[in-house]
Formats: structure tokens, sequence, C-alpha cells
């Protein structure tokens, strides 16, 4: 486990080796503050922590827009209200922090708060990392029609010391 962290605590139990990307951040402060996502069929509500915000897609694939900056190799904490639209995010995994599944049956505890996944569908406070990589960063509905219809977006991670994908295949 050279790259990442792992072993055993003090207590005997264990902890996986994990990449040092996916350090546990629930109780990591937001630096960057925390992005307000609102999935629904053909549309995204975003806010931004500078108070910036919009909704996007409304119907048309070619609604798509670019958000403001995320800064590279900072914490985000993202509201998501994805109830009826799993949200999906490319490039960064998050980790919940809270979670509410909103379903009928109660079959919805395969996630728990601590958990890192990219696809979501309920309710939930998660943190993610902007890591080392600059560029866009897509958000969409995961149920592809919604997507294709304008449920998607992305954002721009920004800043020095990231690199592009094209330095990341040559570097």
């Amino acid at each position: 486990c050279s790259s990442g962290y792992c072993g055993e605590l003090s207590d005997g139990s264990f902890t996986p080796c994990r990449p040092t990307y996916l350090r546990d951040l629930q109780a990591d402060p937001a630096a960057y503050g925390t992005v307000t996502v609102g999935m629904k069929a053909t549309s995204m509500s975003v806010a931004m922590p500078d108070g910036t915000q919009g909704d996007y897609g409304e119907g048309k694939a070619d609604g798509v827009m670019i958000r403001p900056d995320l800064p590279v190799n900072t914490v985000v904490e993202i509201d998501s209200s994805a109830s009826a639209h799993p949200m999906h995010i490319h490039v960064n995994h998050f980790q919940l922090k809270t979670f509410q599944r909103v379903d009928n049956d109660g079959s919805g505890n395969w996630v728990l708060a601590g958990d890192w996944i990219d696809t979501l569908e309920g309710n939930a406070v998660a943190r993610m990392t902007t890591d080392s990589f600059l560029g866009k960063q897509v958000i969409h509905c995961h149920i592809s029609g919604h997507s294709d219809n304008g449920g998607i977006a992305y954002f721009n991670i920004a800043g020095a010391g990231g690199l592009t994908a094209d330095q990341q295949q040559t570097g």
C-alpha cells in the first residue's frame, strides 16, 4: 500500500487501502463551499456558493451550460436532491456525508454515510475533492433519455497545479 493509506488500527480493526484522493472527507471543511444540485427529467438547477444559480437544459441537449469554475484540488460539498433522477458525476467520485433514499418500499439502504460512489439516487450531502484533473466534469441524470433531453451540465475544474487530459497522457 505504498501509494495511499491503510493499515491496522489500534483497536484491531482494519482500514482498507485507498488512494490518497479517496481520503475520508466527512469531517474536512468544505473549503470551496456548497454546490446545490436539483435533478429533473429535462433540466437541472444548480446554485454555486457565490450566489450564481440557474436552470440548465430545459428539454434540449444543446442546453448544456458550463458553470463557474471549481478550484482544483479543493474539497467541494454537494447538496443534492436526486430522488427521481439519479445524479451521476464523471471524473471525481464523491463521499456521502448524509443520505436519504426516497422510495416507498424501504429498500434504499444500499449506500451509507461514508461510502464513495459516483451515482446517487436520493437526497444527500456529499463531498468530493476536485483532485488534479483540469477541464470539464460532466454531471447528469443517469437515465440516458433524460440526459439526452437536457438533464446534463458540467463544471469546469480550473486552477494552478492541475493537469489537462493532454498533459496526463503525455506526462
